[in-house]
């Protein structure tokens, strides 16, 4: 029995393998190294005390460099692509953070990407953002100034608590 059963597998293996050539074009073009460029499209670097990540031509700001940063202001693109997304955490228990400026290309800000940002006094979202994820700007106990343009149709739980 347990004969067969591999020699079921070796066929079904070797009909697989040879179903699986045939399907690829046998051009001279052909390269297999682009299916692997493919599915490799993410990178990542710094931007100035940014930290950022490239995930399908497009921008997600995951962090900062340099905790004791006081005023940020995020570009609109970087490397050519554009910034779309404040990746969730990205900014949390920045102490220091007072100002941050956000462009007109962020559709997304992600959960808790100002969490306890206890210095944080004023933020600028712009009309382009359509989302705000749970807890972004719980515990910004200084925040003073800040205005959610109509243009967000979600906003995540507890946004705002903790906040003086």
């Amino acid at each position: 029995m347990k004969k067969k059963l591999k020699r079921i597998i070796s066929v079904l293996t070797a009909i697989a393998v040879v179903g699986a050539a045939n399907y690829f074009p046998q051009s001279e073009n052909f390269n297999a190294r682009n299916l692997i460029s493919v599915s490799a499209s993410i990178s990542y670097g710094n931007y100035g005390v940014l930290i950022y990540e490239i995930v399908d031509d497009e921008v997600t700001i995951t962090g900062l460099i340099d905790r004791n940063t006081t005023w940020i202001e995020i570009p609109s693109e970087i490397e050519g692509y554009p910034v779309k997304n404040i990746g969730g955490f990205s900014f949390s228990n920045s102490i220091n953070l007072r100002t941050i400026k956000i462009p007109n290309s962020v559709i997304d800000i992600g959960e808790r990407a100002f969490y306890c940002c206890e210095n944080l006094q004023s933020i600028e979202i712009p009309n382009s953002v359509t989302s705000i994820g749970e807890s972004t700007f719980s515990g910004c106990n200084n925040l003073q100034s800040i205005v959610v343009p109509n243009s967000v149709i979600s906003i995540g739980n507890s946004v705002f608590s903790n906040c003086s």
